[in-house]
């Protein structure tokens, strides 16, 4: 077969969407697969990674815990002094943090307790104080 008709027998490469045609896509699909695309988008944002963090859940590809992020809104702090205080978060962190938070309440509360009972309760501040040095963040 010569390369042309084997070029021509391959399906070709959709082109890929544009965020905009994403988001249509994905809001338009039926409840079981929006259902099954929010596990695996969530499966995503929230990850754990052996020796990041002592191997705590953390958003998406950082090091900022997710009982950290609870902590500090149990404690008062809004979305927006979070995005704000975190400048590589989004608003999508935030609600994938508190969903996460939802299915995993006695994990993240044991993470928090702990961390306050070796007085280090500062630490979650210390970590976000280093974040923000570290980003260069004002």
């Amino acid at each position: 077969m010569s390369p042309a008709t084997q070029a021509s027998s391959q399906p070709a490469t959709p082109a890929p969407l544009s965020l905009a045609d994403l988001a249509k896509t994905v809001s338009t699909l039926p409840f079981t697969e929006l259902a099954a695309f929010q596990e695996i988008l969530l499966s995503h944002m929230i990850q754990k990674t052996p020796g990041v963090m002592g191997g705590a859940a953390c958003v998406r590809k950082t090091r900022i815990a997710v009982w950290i992020l609870v902590s500090l809104m149990q404690q008062g702090a809004s979305s927006e002094e979070l995005l704000l205080d975190y400048p590589g978060l989004t608003s999508l962190d935030l609600w994938a943090t508190q969903v996460y938070y939802l299915r995993y309440p006695r994990e993240i509360d044991d993470l928090i307790a702990a961390h306050d009972r070796e007085g280090t309760s500062q630490a979650r501040f210390m970590v976000r104080e280093y974040w923000r040095s570290d980003c260069g963040s004002p």
